[in-house]
């Protein structure tokens, strides 16, 4: 397939490069990671299969050689020629065809995948391209190395957004003053035009510690939620650095950072606190439901 353009920041993600938090690479992968997996799970991929994370405007591409694809997360208003393309479903190409995204309707990243795999280049077992390690670019042509077809008449329904946010406290947390740990669970929370896939910088009424205190950096990952010296936070995402010195007031329970992933800039949300026990619930809870789909889009084929 060839870009004949390459849109806003579209990049190949995967799972990311896991393991390698202590000589200083970060995990980095796909941002919204559950819509990921649901796009590999219906293209009956490995579950780390590399795809395209794509921002509005998003590329156009044609195709120059059939192959299956789908498409999942946001809703970009995609066309293959002439015809709308349904998020979620299987699609077919023929040689010459061509896959644009004409509104954004929904969401803030949408995931392309096709059946088999995109030829691309890895570093340390991953094939995610990291904004603050400045991989190479995307090249304006990829391969596909295509797989035995499938075929399947059912498709998935697209992700949910959610303005409820949970996270586990922890941490700083309980050094906030009074009146700061109201708001963390009480206020809306502006996610700034200055955010990015390091991390969703915030803006509400400033938050406090009950005294200040030096800090020595320690690790952290995606999810967490950091209080900066204004007084205002971000919570760090898919290209999160390794370590920081930052307050650290918790972090978003797994399944609900994919939520926020969703929202973007100009939007709002609000935090909701839950305990340590629901978030692993959660997350549970997720699993079962990706084997269950896996398990069930099987008996299709």
């Amino acid at each position: 397939m060839f870009f004949l353009k390459k849109g806003i920041f579209t990049t190949i993600q995967d799972a990311g490069r896991l393991g390698h938090a202590a000589i200083g690479v970060n995990c980095g992968g796909a941002m919204d990671h559950f819509s990921y997996r649901i796009l590999n799970i219906l293209l009956d991929n490995p579950a780390d299969y590399p795809v395209l994370e794509m921002h509005f405007p998003a590329p156009e591409i044609r195709f120059d050689e059939e192959c299956q694809f789908a498409l999942y997360g946001a809703d970009f208003g995609a066309y293959l020629n002439n015809l709308p393309v349904l998020n979620g479903k299987i699609h077919v190409t023929k040689p010459g065809d061509v896959l644009k995204f004409k509104k954004k309707h929904s969401g803030q990243r949408c995931y392309f995948g096709v059946h088999g795999k995109l030829e691309v280049k890895e570093w340390l077992d991953s094939a995610s391209q990291n904004s603050s390690l400045k991989l190479p670019e995307l090249p304006l042509e990829i391969l596909i190395i295509k797989d035995k077809g499938i075929q399947r008449k059912h498709g998935i329904v697209p992700p949910k957004r959610s303005d409820a946010i949970r996270f586990v406290p922890e941490f700083e947390y309980y050094e906030l003053d009074d009146s700061s740990r109201i708001s963390l669970a009480q206020s809306h929370f502006f996610i700034s035009n200055n955010s990015n896939r390091m991390g969703y910088r915030l803006q509400s009424d400033p938050l406090k510690l009950i005294s200040k205190k030096e800090m020595i950096s320690s690790a952290v990952t995606k999810g967490t939620i950091q209080l900066l010296p204004d007084g205002q936070l971000i919570v760090l995402m898919a290209d999160a650095q390794t370590t920081g010195g930052y307050p650290k007031l918790g972090y978003v329970c797994r399944v609900d950072l994919d939520k926020l992933t969703r929202l973007g800039s100009g939007e709002t949300f609000c935090f909701l606190p839950i305990s340590q026990e629901e978030a692993t619930s959660e997350l549970r809870l997720q699993e079962t439901f990706l084997t269950t789909l896996k398990l069930t889009l099987k008996a299709f084929l």
